[in-house]
């Protein structure tokens, strides 16, 4: 997602989603995982609950579907060097998927569901994320702006969400850096599924192009799932309606199965033949939590690492890139999956990792 930035202005700050004056709103935020390799999307769940038990309390800006989006924001930060100083990135958030009643009452929750690209492609060169990636990482703390009373405004806050940032390797840099340039010569794209729904502005109006240049770059981490999601749905999109069924449960298989957890950090091949054939075969049947990763030097490790939530919030983008370009039956096949993982939504499942 190419996100605009935005200054957050505010009247007040409060700290751990807490807001007065005759009303109690909590605002937390989780992402899929707590380690990815820069250039990664981050798929985030925001939820606003609303606490109050008195329906007649104080008025103040509610969420509903035509307000929401102009008051979620997600800030990015890191500290510098010494720890003198926090450096900040504030990005509005459009979500792709809104779960939850059309206006929050008392004792109600909303949920919002994205896909953060960290950092943006068009952004990898600037000083703030060059130093977030010298630093380790960043914290993301989700935004909401609502009236605190007559005439002035408020921002909850949540809780900090702490993600580490893994360098990606150099070779698929030059080759982002290589495509990203031929976007940027004026073709237009033929009508369908391609990387720019998922955020990517990368663009190269031969489908046929775009698919060979990704199956030989073999991009790591949640990148190249993504990438290999667009191609898929582009593939759907080319094929006569009748005969997409076949497709579509192809496509259903593949949301369900990701990540490998061999080659998600971009182990590459020799690392992974020096690999017992059956330690491999217990990675790839994890059903966890906890999981385990395969590392790019053949160790493996451990990380906080919310499978489902990956998967709602991609099945819910997938839900609207089918609507989109008209495709009925993928958008039907994909709801089925959005309602199973629904059933395991916060509070009914622990997320995974430790």
């Amino acid at each position: 997602m190419n996100i605009p930035r935005l200054a957050l202005i505010a009247v007040a700050v409060l700290g751990l989603g807490k807001l007065g004056h005759g009303c109690n709103l909590d605002l937390s935020l989780r992402a899929h995982s707590s380690v990815i390799v820069a250039g990664d999307p981050l798929f985030v769940e925001v939820t606003l609950t609303d606490r109050r038990e008195d329906p007649f309390s104080a008025a103040f800006l509610v969420p509903q579907r035509n307000l929401w989006s102009a008051r979620l924001s997600v800030i990015f930060s890191f500290l510098g060097p010494g720890g003198n100083f926090e450096f900040r990135e504030t990005y509005r958030v459009a979500p792709e998927e809104w779960e939850g009643p059309e206006v929050v009452e008392p004792g109600q929750s909303v949920r919002y569901y994205c896909c953060l690209a960290v950092p943006p492609l068009a952004q990898w060169k600037d000083a703030f994320w060059r130093e977030a990636g010298l630093a380790g990482g960043v914290e993301l703390t989700a935004a909401y702006q609502v009236a605190s009373s007559p005439g002035s405004t408020a921002t909850i806050t949540s809780k900090v969400w702490h993600l580490g940032l893994k360098a990606r390797p150099d070779s698929e840099l030059a080759a982002l850096a290589l495509w990203h340039q031929r976007a940027t010569r004026g073709q237009v794209p033929l009508r369908g599924p391609t990387p720019v729904d998922f955020g990517l502005p990368l663009q190269i109006a031969d489908p046929k192009e775009l698919a060979e240049f990704v199956r030989r770059i073999r991009f790591s981490g949640e990148l190249g799932d993504v990438l290999a999601l667009s191609l898929r749905l582009r593939e759907l999109f080319d094929l006569p309606p009748p005969a997409r069924d076949e497709g579509n449960r192809q496509l259903l298989d593949y949301l369900r199965k990701k990540p490998d957890f061999v080659t998600h950090f971009g182990a590459p091949p020799w690392v992974i033949a020096g690999i017992y054939p059956e330690d491999i075969a217990k990675l790839r049947a994890q059903e966890g939590p906890p999981f385990q990763f395969l590392d790019a030097d053949g160790a493996t490790k451990s990380l906080t690492y919310d499978v489902d939530l990956k998967r709602r919030v991609v099945a819910g983008k997938v839900r609207s890139i089918a609507l989109r370009y008209e495709l009925a039956s993928t958008a039907k096949a994909v709801e089925g999956l959005i309602r199973d993982l629904q059933a395991n939504g916060p509070g009914r499942k622990k997320p995974g990792g430790k």
